[in-house]
């Protein structure tokens, strides 16, 4: 009873209210005081794992610049094994050579260039050098510069003894003492590192290598990200402050400790070394920081939500249109059907539907032009017949007939007319086998007006006898064989027509014994021939009679056609002949590329289903 009285005062409250304030109380309520919590409760947390972020690049970043720290240590334990391999500087730590001569030639050509050449390639050393244990009646200026006596050895007698014993030695040297080579200019801080050198048969000690790490070098190559930290070189006790060109001061760790921080160490594979990192700010979070975010969202809020309730309305609208244009990639242009309403995104989409209709209309127009055009081309390659061939063999059969030999004008004609009847036929595809036999015919015409001057010979292999290839393709080439191979040629006209299967598709090689062209003729040849079929190769204006070798269709013609045909990787090609004169190589595939995008931008869907 008690919850209904609560209700009825609330529904005649609540039904009374306009609309507005409707709307501005449940935003409060269910929106705006949610929020707000979420965002305390969010950003709380967001700080939390930033610090943890945080901490965990320090230490991803500390670590992998140790592992480079010690990636540059090790080139001085590249060089220790370099040098403790080289016979010659163990030879005259040894006091193996009898001569000064010998001992000095073996120094100059295959101990310095080691040296020298360590000290260039080898990024971060700056200095090596070599204490001599074993005293030697030699003595000359020439090796100063990288070997020395162990009397000169600057370090603690400790240190020489556990070195001569078989250890090792790390140190750090601010500045260092130069010991590896001469210099007046003031040595940079680095890293020393020492070495014991033995003889050949590692039976006893001869010297002690010192190599000098740079510190510079070292730390310029290894990147510290920014953002408030210190970074320190920890060896021993001591902490060297790393800085770009820096001197690298020494102080107590424990100076470092109590100067506050969160402090980040990771330790290095060589013993004593360390690399740390100190966040100045101490990881302290500004409560103040926290309270000014939280009430920029809160007064951000509202006038947020108002935005974004005002247009979202017309960015719905516009995404779905964006999404509708992406598809013409797939689709093509198409009209936009969704209701867009009256303002002014409808009137663009309106315009967009009406220039989407007037494209469709014109690619519609241009594909049906060019399709009529390339018909018109491609039959217009195919049928040409060179008229003087006509008028030639009529006047030839006229002749026969007047000399009564009506055997060999019958002849002639029955052969005329087969080659008429396949000429005239107009197809856009045959075969290699209705090709050759078109040829035969030509060839044999011409025979009988030659009176027999000229031989061929027609050669094909019979398991590629029934490819396809162009409507009189092989016409135009043996045609220029007498055209151009009888000229200045007393003897007979050779013609040979071999059919072989390339194994990418058909070759078939048309040689003769003419005059044939120069080797500059040739080269100008096929560099024509190489050139891809193009609409202004195929168009009517360009079918040419010339293009190297006149007359006929025109080798060029033809070359554009198998292009066509079969593929840009197909064609012609001219070479010397085996039997003296030229040699026109035609490369077909095995049947015409019927998904090849025709040269035009399109798909001849005619040319592809014509027979």
């Amino acid at each position: 009873m008690d919850g209904k009285k609560f209700w009825k005062p609330a529904k005649a409250l609540f039904n009374g209210t306009k609309m507005t304030v409707r709307c501005t109380a449940f935003y409060v309520l269910m929106v705006f005081l949610p929020t707000m919590i979420f965002i305390g409760w969010f950003s709380a947390t967001l700080l939390r794992e930033q610090r943890m972020e945080r901490d965990f690049e320090f230490r991803s970043m500390l670590r992998q610049s140790t592992r480079l720290f010690d990636d540059y240590l090790r080139q001085a334990d590249f060089v220790y094994g370099t040098l403790q391999s080289n016979k010659a500087l163990l030879d005259i730590l040894s006091n193996s050579y009898l001569s000064p001569a010998d001992e000095l030639f073996a120094y100059n050509t295959s101990v310095s260039p080691v040296f020298a050449g360590l000290v260039s390639s080898n990024t971060v050393v700056s200095g090596v050098g070599v204490y001599r244990y074993l005293d030697s009646a030699i003595r000359y200026s020439n090796m100063t510069g990288f070997i020395r006596d162990i009397s000169q050895f600057p370090y603690d007698e400790a240190v020489m003894e556990a070195l001569l014993s078989g250890g090792n030695s790390r140190h750090v040297e601010i500045p260092p003492v130069v010991t590896s080579q001469t210099s007046d200019k003031i040595p940079p801080p680095c890293i020393v590192n020492l070495y014991t050198i033995y003889n050949s048969d590692y039976s006893k000690a001869v010297g002690i290598l010192e190599v000098q790490a740079d510190l510079n070098r070292i730390f310029s190559g290894i990147s510290f990200s920014e953002g408030g930290a210190e970074f320190y070189l920890k060896y021993g006790n001591s902490c060297f402050p790393v800085e770009k060109g820096g001197a690298y001061i020494p102080m107590e760790f424990s100076v470092l400790e109590e100067e506050g921080g969160n402090i980040f160490a990771e330790q290095s594979e060589y013993t004593g070394f360390s690399l740390l990192a100190r966040e100045k700010q101490g990881g302290v979070i500004d409560m103040m920081a926290v309270r000014n975010m939280l009430l920029g969202a809160g007064l951000l809020l509202v006038p947020a939500f108002l935005f974004w309730l005002f247009i979202y309305r017309f960015a719905l609208k516009l995404l779905r249109f964006s999404r509708h244009i992406r598809k013409t990639r797939e689709k093509g242009l198409t009209v936009y059907a969704d209701d867009v309403g009256n303002d002014e995104f409808g009137d663009v989409v309106s315009e967009y539907n009406n220039m989407t209709r007037m494209i469709n209309e014109l690619i519609r127009s241009v594909r049906e032009a060019e399709k009529l055009k390339n018909d018109a081309s491609y039959y217009a390659m195919s049928s040409q017949v060179n008229p003087h061939f006509m008028f030639n063999t009529l006047e030839n059969i006229r002749m026969h007939i007047e000399l009564e030999q009506y055997s060999d004008a019958s002849d002639m004609l029955f052969v005329l007319s087969n080659f008429l009847r396949y000429n005239i036929s107009m197809r856009r595809e045959s075969t290699l086998f209705k090709e050759l036999g078109h040829i035969r015919h030509y060839l044999t015409i011409y025979q009988y007006r030659q009176n027999h001057r000229i031989s061929f010979d027609i050669i094909m292999n019979a398991d590629v006898q029934d490819s396809e290839c162009p409507f009189c393709i092989l016409q135009p080439i043996v045609e220029n064989c007498f055209k151009h191979g009888m000229k200045a040629l007393s003897a007979k006209l050779e013609i040979r027509v071999e059919v072989e299967d390339a194994g990418d598709g058909v070759k078939v090689c048309i040689s003769d014994n003419g005059a044939g062209m120069s080797d500059g003729a040739i080269a100008d040849m096929n560099r024509k021939l190489s050139t891809s079929a193009s609409p202004e190769n195929l168009s009517q204006e360009n079918i040419s009679h010339e293009g190297g070798w006149p007359g006929g269709v025109g080798i060029v013609n033809v070359n554009n056609r198998l292009k066509y045909f079969y593929g840009e990787e197909y064609g012609l090609s001219v070479t010397r002949g085996p039997m003296g004169g030229l040699s026109c190589v035609v490369h077909m595939g095995y049947a015409q590329n019927r998904d090849a995008v025709s040269p035009y931008g399109g798909v001849d869907e005619d040319l592809r289903n014509s027979g």
